[in-house]
């Protein structure tokens, strides 16, 4: 008979096992500190990642308010140069199968660093909320026909789907402004962003974080402007094999003569 130590509980039967949850942590640069090279080798902690499909990158990053970066191995270092003097912001953060962000906040891991002096360059603002853009990253969708009929001529679309996260103090009631190339609205930040009708051509998405008051919340990050193409898939060629010159002699040579 299996022992347990005698400060654990034995698991009621049926209750599943409690599953530990994703988390990150970026090992070095450490938070506060400062380096005196213009170039930083990244490592990074990751455990409990979930499953994802073959060729997904588990991890993303973003330096200051630059575009995420995909982390394919977080065992493998990554190195930042041409690092500007002054403050710099990290964040890394775990996604799903869709590239999404994990909901959890172990999931998510920010480090303030300095390079050669310490300023207010991509700081945050102490007591505010500050806002995350994750997709698009500026890679291109592609479009696809939908419920295709005869009758009704029904033009390649895509579907795109903003995802972001609302971090820090006083978030409760604040707002997501979106400008999509003409179109633009406000809507709650907890409420899912997505357009499922955009032809092939470029598009620049400006997303900002407002507070309950409608007005825009203070801080560098809080303003995020991405470019992106929707593109239309080029389909595969049916090529049909062409004989080669001895076949086609073979095929068109004279048929010998009957004998008398």
């Amino acid at each position: 008979m299996a022992l347990l130590p005698c400060d654990a509980q034995p698991v009621p039967a049926g209750v599943p096992p409690v599953v530990p949850a994703p988390s990150v942590r970026v090992v070095f640069p450490e938070d506060d500190g400062v380096t005196e090279s213009s170039s930083v080798l990244l490592t990074m902690e990751a455990l409990n990642l979930p499953a994802l499909p073959e060729g997904n990158a588990p991890l993303r990053l973003i330096l200051d308010n630059q575009v995420p970066t995909e982390v394919d191995d977080p065992t493998v270092p990554i190195g930042l140069t041409n690092l500007a003097e002054g403050g710099h912001l990290l964040r890394l953060y775990a996604v799903d199968g869709e590239g999404k962000m994990l909901g959890n906040s172990e999931s998510f891991a920010t480090v303030r660093f300095f390079v050669r002096r310490r300023d207010f360059q991509n700081a945050l603002v102490p007591g505010l909320p500050w806002l995350t853009v994750n997709i698009p990253t500026g890679t291109p969708f592609f479009t696809e026909v939908l419920g295709q009929d005869a009758k009704v001529q029904t033009q390649a679309q895509a579907r795109v789907a903003l995802d972001f996260s609302v971090r820090g103090e006083n978030t409760e009631g604040c707002q997501i402004h979106y400008q999509l190339n003409h179109r633009e609205a406000t809507v709650p930040a907890g409420k899912k962003i997505a357009w499922s009708d955009l032809k092939a051509g470029r598009y620049t998405l400006m997303v900002e974080l407002l507070g309950a008051d409608g007005l825009p919340v203070q801080g560098i990050f809080n303003q995020v402007q991405r470019t992106f193409d929707v593109q239309t898939p080029v389909k595969a060629l049916s090529l049909v094999p062409v004989p080669s010159s001895a076949s086609a002699s073979a095929n068109t040579a004279t048929p010998p003569k009957k004998p008398h």
